[in-house]
């Protein structure tokens, strides 16, 4: 039997959502996929003090809902399971939830490039035609800024169909495709869209985690001056106040068992790339942290850093606003891969520059799909991140670059020669170099820098990037020098 810890005096103040109704979660909902080869989370409210029956398949347990109405069990991890129903009694009171199926679950989160739906995506009309897979399915919360936790969320899982597909966010949807495809057809996807375009990522952090975070508190302080000096009240319910959308968007989803996470953001973000540099480690680290704090906080599992996967900013803009702010983001995105259970997939070379929502989402969900079927799904020798820099050597007129991950050989996607190098000398000015691709390393020269003492790569908001290898997966950009930007502290 699985009982819960005392409760919490804080989350009196969502009582209002609880009352003696037997009640579970929109994510238990008909059609649901639940997390393979994990334990599995249920949860609801009842009426206080009642005795709780919950039967999964031909699996049962039971529980006791505790003063406030709630009640939490925990099946045990499961290899598969189809069109399952999910049985929960309370008293006379009885609920059913059909075809559930056990499988992977991923959730799909960031801002508007994630939530950007197929019907915005390159060959919109095809791709939407061919959108037709019961074994793919969807789950997309609704925009909530909210200021209290929510608990649960008006939404219901819905199978892949043209219909269905056209709302989803485009990489979302061509992750889930390309999953479905390596993973085989018997191996059910789901897929939890949670996103909202133009929105920073302090929003999406706990506000336990905004409080943990040194960080995270220039923007809290930010946001309490403009909100001080608003009369009418909105701005505290304003989607960018650090924590809202957590609040609205992230909570009830907690802690729905699921094998991680795709992250599409940063753009909101880019003026103060300095400050993401900290400010997307904590968010990372707070979702770990919340998921295993269990349901309502209360029942606390080990803390498992689950696979975080997220894309580093596509080519944008033609030098307007702040230069070079988009590539400290990119930087500041990169340096997160020291957390563990992480995974970058560059955009660099997909991107429009006069459009910050390029339409090339299927190569962006392909290349996410890359890096989870290597990390997560034990396709360890498949390329799937592309080279990256390893190290500089400087001589006297030329600096040599070698790389790492390269597959086979180094070369343009293009057919042209490799653009968008600069070294720099003593002095710290930028000048382009020309560059040689040479096996798995770069020669660099420059006639305006007789001594160079460093080299950057793509290190532009919308650089032409066109070095790749055999994979076809691009460079990352990247700088051998640690000299201040233009967003660091003054």
């Amino acid at each position: 039997m699985t009982r819960f810890l005392p409760p919490l005096l804080a989350l009196l103040a969502l009582s209002p959502l609880l009352s003696a109704q037997l009640r579970l979660p929109a994510l238990f909902g008909k059609g649901a996929v639940l997390q393979r080869d994990q334990v599995i989370p249920v949860w609801g409210w009842a009426e206080a003090g009642s005795q709780v029956q919950v039967l999964l398949g031909k699996e049962q347990l039971s529980c006791k809902a505790d003063a406030l109405g709630r009640w939490f069990v925990r099946f045990p991890a499961r290899k598969s399971g189809k069109d399952l129903v999910l049985v929960v009694e309370s008293g006379r009171e009885r609920l059913a939830r059909s075809n559930i199926q056990i499988g992977e679950v991923w959730i799909c989160s960031g801002q508007s490039n994630m939530e950007w739906p197929l019907t915005r995506a390159m060959n919109a009309t095809a791709e939407i035609a061919a959108a037709k897979d019961p074994g793919l399915r969807f789950f997309r919360l609704q925009r909530r800024s909210s200021l209290a936790p929510e608990l649960d969320c008006n939404t219901k899982w819905s199978h892949c169909t043209p219909e269905t597909a056209a709302r989803f966010s485009g990489v979302g949807y061509f992750f889930g495709r390309e999953l479905r495809k390596a993973l085989g057809k018997q191996v059910p996807i789901g897929l939890i869209q949670s996103s909202w375009g133009g929105t920073t990522a302090q929003t999406w952090i706990s506000p336990n985690g905004l409080q943990m975070e040194d960080s995270c508190k220039p923007e809290i302080e930010r946001w309490m001056q403009r909100i001080s000096k608003d009369p009418s009240g909105q701005l505290a319910k304003d989607k960018n106040r650090p924590g809202n959308l957590y609040r609205g968007m992230i909570h009830p989803l907690i802690p729905y068992s699921m094998r991680g996470v795709i992250w599409y953001q940063g753009e909101n973000n880019a003026s103060r790339a300095w400050e993401y540099r900290k400010v997307f480690p904590a968010l990372i680290r707070d979702w770990r942290r919340v998921w295993a704090l269990g349901p309502f906080q209360l029942a606390p599992r080990e803390l498992r850093p689950f696979p975080f996967l997220f894309v580093q900013l596509a080519n944008y803009k033609l030098r307007r606003g702040n230069p070079l702010s988009w590539a400290e983001l990119r930087e500041a995105q990169a340096l997160a891969l020291s957390l563990p259970a992480t995974g970058m997939a560059s955009a660099i070379d997909i991107g429009n520059p006069k459009d910050i929502h390029p339409k090339n989402k299927q190569e962006v969900g392909r290349r996410l799909a890359l890096i989870a079927r290597a990390r997560v799904y034990g396709e360890s020798k498949l390329p799937h991140i592309g080279p990256r820099f390893a190290k500089a050597s400087f001589a006297k007129g030329r600096v040599t670059v070698q790389l790492q991950h390269v597959v086979e050989a180094l070369r343009t996607r293009d057919g042209q020669a490799p653009s968008s190098f600069q070294v720099a000398g003593k002095d710290r000015k930028w000048y382009p170099a020309e560059a040689k691709l040479q096996g798995k390393s770069i020669l660099l020269t420059s006639k305006q820098v007789p001594e160079p003492i460093a080299v950057r790569y793509g290190w532009d908001d919308s650089p032409h990037c066109n070095v790749s290898d055999a994979s076809g997966l691009p460079l990352t950009p990247f700088r051998s020098d640690d000299w201040p930007g233009v967003t660091w502290p003054k």
